[in-house]
């Protein structure tokens, strides 16, 4: 599989530019999936299936890079996201121990690279990808919902949240939502220790903020949040069998180190309580519970594009699991019988 990164560091152009690399990518007439990442400089990664012919590729990626280079940009805004860059190749540095090219590519640059992305063993890789190419419709539809119709985040989002955590259910009770609480503690725990000013009482300030508006939107029968349901299920109906088929011991080794170091590193109320849970229970040595790891890690995967930075994901998945606990009148603690 083929990468077409673009680099645009114009905001002011970056949704329309979007629109113009859909409409360009759909001619090509395979799945693909736009990302984005800052590795390099700010772009646009669009993946295409492997059945696309390299010729095809290349020809689309002449065809952007006359768009991206008839971009404007000015100087001022290139300066910004130069020093952007530099502080974020720095932070990456220090706290992924992770090496970033120092060097920047120009504006208006495109590169065609083989897809390095790789998770586990080849066929968990292709999965991955396959939910990828099959959610692209619906995360457009979601990008010009809040981009060009300018949508509120604060409402949305948690409610798409809400309905992805729907996907997995234990006799009849959604049990996705744990998997956003243990992300957005383990996060305002380590805010505490690092002195971070981001608290559950400010989180929870702004889930009360906007809990009516997300009910509201909710009860609509929106068809576009109809079709993000609908996407989603069948994407977890559709892969649950072939996951489970591709676990190997080394797979769930990783889940079970995984609940060690919950145990061990965190030290707020529900991972303590959830790691009993489990072992009472083996809650997340469940095949489905498992199989709903990759639907969240590919919503995770999915926020980029979206424009959704790593401190919304935070508030929002928050919200989310305050909105599924409120509208289901329990609580987690109830929930795992604390």
């Amino acid at each position: 599989m083929k990468d077409v990164k673009i680099f645009n560091f114009s905001k002011a152009t970056d949704t329309a530019f979007v629109r113009t690399v859909i409409f360009r990518a759909r001619d090509v007439n395979v799945p693909y999936y736009i990302s984005r990442s800052w590795e390099s400089g700010p772009h646009l990664a669009v993946t295409f299936d492997g059945s696309a012919e390299d010729a095809v590729i290349r020809q689309f990626a002449a065809q952007i890079r006359r768009e991206a280079e008839a971009i404007q940009l000015n100087p001022d805004d290139e300066l910004q996201v130069r020093e952007q860059y530099r502080k974020m190749v720095n932070r990456i540095a220090v706290l992924e121990k992770k090496d970033v090219p120092e060097m920047m590519a120009d504006h208006g640059s495109v590169k065609v690279e083989a897809n390095r992305f790789d998770y586990h063993n080849p066929t968990l890789t292709r999965i991955i990808h396959q939910m990828r190419f099959e959610l692209q419709p619906v995360l457009e539809e979601v990008f010009f919902r809040l981009h060009e119709d300018g949508e509120a985040m604060p409402a949305l989002m948690p409610l798409l949240f809400h309905h992805v955590s729907e996907t997995y259910r234990d006799e009849g009770r959604n049990k996705g939502y744990f998997s956003f609480i243990s992300h957005v503690q383990g996060f305002l725990e380590l805010s505490e220790k690092q002195n971070l000013p981001y608290t559950e009482a400010d989180f929870e300030k702004r889930f009360r903020t906007h809990e009516h508006d997300i009910g509201a939107l909710d009860a609509q029968g929106d068809p576009h949040i109809e079709r993000w349901k609908e996407v989603w299920g069948k994407i977890s109906d559709s892969y649950k069998a072939e996951i489970h088929r591709n676990l190997d011991e080394s797979y769930l080794d990783t889940i079970r180190k995984s609940v060690a170091d919950l145990d061990t590193g965190f030290q707020n109320d529900f991972h303590q309580q959830f790691v009993r849970y489990f072992r009472q229970t083996g809650f997340l040595a469940d095949m489905d519970a498992t199989a709903y790891r990759f639907i969240v890690n590919v919503l995770y995967l999915s926020l980029p594009f979206l424009k959704v930075s790593a401190l919304k994901k935070q508030q929002f998945i928050y919200m989310a699991y305050r909105y599924t606990e409120t509208k289901n009148a329990r609580t987690w603690r109830e929930e795992i019988g604390v």
